[in-house]
């Protein structure tokens, strides 16, 4: 009987079966929990809804990677999508609106059409809001708010003086702004307040420590949204084609994770507080350097405690690659978030070129191009 038994085949489709059963109820309840909590916004602090809604936050590209191997008619191709936006609406977009607590009403109702039990929970309609025109209202240099100060002047020490590009500073978000200084945590279709940040960043490179910068100011979070990172990887491997001697590589954020001080005091000033972010290979992906980003990462941070204790605000591993594969020395850095003001983040910056410098100078070993690792 047993050796029978264990001759037995079982139909791919049968041992399927449980594990999707299994997989539509957990969406069906973490559909009905995150439309219960968009239900009781209106009674709730907005801080709270995002702080709860971030405790169930999963991965993105982890779990729309579980989706397709688990659910055949979930197929799509585990790519470089931005995991921070959903504008392109199909299954698993949808799924991932619900779980990052994206409030689009379309999807919540293609949802409730395929999920009966949640037509039980009752939604308080909102107003639309009203459309942002697409046009490009007013170049960000005349934005009379606050201009970028001046960098205190130090003499650069002799193993920093370089004659080529040493730091390539990019923005996958370019819309990415400050509510403090815009009004808003996005401008759509134009460069953002960290822009600036960016600008500033290189100002203070330059000036303070005479190592050379490009930045790019390309806005690449156009719709489709969720191609960000491949605009932005063009723009990187365009550039690293002409500038393969590039030691660092940043792409300039500013953070929006719940929970987080967004700012503390250092050496008696406010300043906007850093997150690092590196990327890996877990979903897949070819990158086979990440651990050298993180270690480049790790020394950054060391350096921060000891200069600017209490500045950063740790290293988080992410599963997806943020087009770090293309370089030993690409990191995301975030400086605040939507609600820091734009002289918190500039302070950080400041602190921030501090830190680089001093970490370059003491590297043992630079970065470099990787650009092989394209797939």
């Amino acid at each position: 009987m047993m050796n029978d038994s264990k001759n037995q085949t079982t139909p791919r489709g049968t041992r399927l079966r449980p594990i999707v059963i299994t997989l539509g109820i957990l969406l069906m309840l973490a559909g009905i929990f995150i439309a219960h909590i968009i239900h009781t916004e209106s009674i709730m602090p907005s801080n709270s809804v995002a702080l709860v809604s971030g405790t169930i936050r999963l991965d993105t590209q982890t779990s729309k990677y579980i989706l397709k191997n688990g659910m055949p008619f979930l197929e799509k191709m585990v790519d470089e999508d931005d995991p921070l936006t959903f504008l392109n609406i199909n299954w698993t977009d949808i799924y991932w609106s619900l779980a990052a607590n994206i409030k689009n009403t379309s999807p919540l109702e293609i949802i409730r059409t395929q999920l009966p039990l949640l037509a039980l929970v009752k939604v308080q309609p909102k107003l639309a809001p009203k459309p942002v025109p697409l046009v490009i209202q007013r170049p960000i240099e005349d934005n009379p708010q606050l201009p970028l100060p001046e960098p205190e002047r130090r003499p650069e020490p002799p193993s920093l003086v370089l004659g080529k590009p040493v730091v390539f500073i990019y923005h996958t978000h370019t819309t990415e702004s400050y509510i403090p200084a815009s009004g808003k945590d996005h401008l759509v279709n134009q460069k953002g307040d960290i822009v600036k940040v960016g600008s500033y960043l290189q100002k203070v490179l330059e000036e303070k420590y005479h190592l050379q910068c490009m930045h790019s100011e390309t806005i690449h979070d156009q719709f489709p949204f969720r191609d960000s990172y491949k605009r932005s990887q063009l723009t990187v491997i365009s550039y690293l084609k002409q500038y393969p001697s590039t030691k660092v590589v940043l792409d300039l954020h500013r953070d929006a994770t719940p929970g987080l001080e967004n700012g503390r005091m250092i050496k008696g000033v406010r300043a906007a507080t850093i997150v690092t972010v590196v990327g890996s290979d877990k979903m897949g992906l070819p990158h086979p350097h990440w651990k050298d980003n993180l270690e480049f990462a790790k020394k950054l941070n060391e350096n921060m405690e000891l200069l600017y204790p209490g500045l950063s605000n740790g290293i988080i591993i992410s599963d997806a690659r943020y087009n770090q594969h293309l370089h030993t020395h690409a990191i995301l850095i975030e400086f605040g978030d939507q609600y820091t003001t734009l002289e918190e983040a500039y302070r950080a910056a400041d602190f921030f070129a501090d830190v680089l410098a001093l970490t370059l100078n003491k590297d043992n070993s630079p970065g470099v191009t990787t650009l092989d690792g394209i797939k």
